[in-house]
């Protein structure tokens, strides 16, 4: 009697565990957290979009060796693996006076590029896509992460809510 009980708890143990397991391996990268307090925008693996500071807050590019640091986006995109995206101080209300910097990173190269002119931008993502230029505010394209559980660029594999 006591050996069918053994089994039957290891049975019951065995399936518990494996169950909890994680088995299905999805990788968590493409989470949408990325700690306690941290929101996370996957793009392209190691990249991804950060932030501490709530939706509303200031965004991180992050994904960079650690002496590289992170770089504050306001809206992004990704095209043809290519992440693209720009900043600009959203507390400047006159647009012209507003320091709009445009970022090109191409992961599979480990390239990046910097740009203050957005036609200097617009002639360099020409050499990588051919796709139109469309940008996602940081806040939708979460928003949007929430609502769908993936984002258009996730690997299919988690195209799955």
């Amino acid at each position: 009697m006591k050996s069918i009980q053994f089994i039957c708890y290891t049975f019951l143990f065995a399936i518990l565990f494996f169950n909890s397991c994680g088995c299905d391996k999805k990788d968590s990268f493409y989470s949408k957290s990325c700690g306690f307090d941290c929101k996370k925008i996957p793009l392209i693996k190691p990249y991804y979009l950060g932030s501490t500071t709530g939706i509303d807050g200031e965004w991180n590019l992050s994904g960079f060796s650690s002496n590289e640091g992170s770089i504050a986006i306001s809206s992004v995109n990704v095209l043809d693996s290519v992440i693209i995206s720009y900043y600009f101080d959203k507390y400047i209300v006159v647009p012209e006076n507003r320091d709009t910097t445009w970022y090109i990173n191409i992961p599979s190269q480990t390239q990046k590029y910097r740009f203050s002119s957005e036609q200097e931008f617009i002639k360099q993502i020409a050499k990588f896509t051919d796709k139109r230029i469309e940008f996602f505010e940081v806040k939708d394209l979460y928003l949007k992460l929430v609502k769908n559980g993936y984002l258009e660029w996730f690997p299919e594999e988690y195209k799955t809510k």
